[in-house]
């Protein structure tokens, strides 16, 4: 078990009113906003099923929905984002200081 924080931040459009509440309720979001087929969840914690919820998101967008869902471990200091559309989802890892790298020196 981790013994160090991270944040999940999830953006998704094409949702029900009724897929938005399922995944609101199934996981441990602490700020949710269901809204006109858009969603916005976030959550900070130790621990979050960051994959089985992309997974779950994925199978309940609309066939044209889309979505982001944006990790950062502070203590791996990584970032992950997650790009989800109807029925499948990727992702990419970075080391946070690789990201802040171009604006070192602006």
């Amino acid at each position: 078990m981790r013994d160090h924080g991270i944040r999940v931040y999830a953006e998704l459009s094409g949702l029900t009113a009724e897929a938005c509440q399922t995944l609101a309720g199934s996981y441990p979001f602490e700020d949710v906003s269901c809204k006109d087929g858009e969603a916005e969840l976030e959550f900070e914690g130790v621990y979050f099923p960051v994959e089985e919820f992309v997974e779950e998101a994925a199978q309940v967008l609309g066939k044209d929905g889309t979505g982001t869902v944006d990790v950062i471990d502070h203590g791996e200091w990584t970032f992950t984002r997650y790009r989800i559309k109807y029925g499948e989802w990727t992702f990419k890892t970075r080391q946070v200081d690789d990201s802040l790298d171009k604006y070192a020196f602006e």
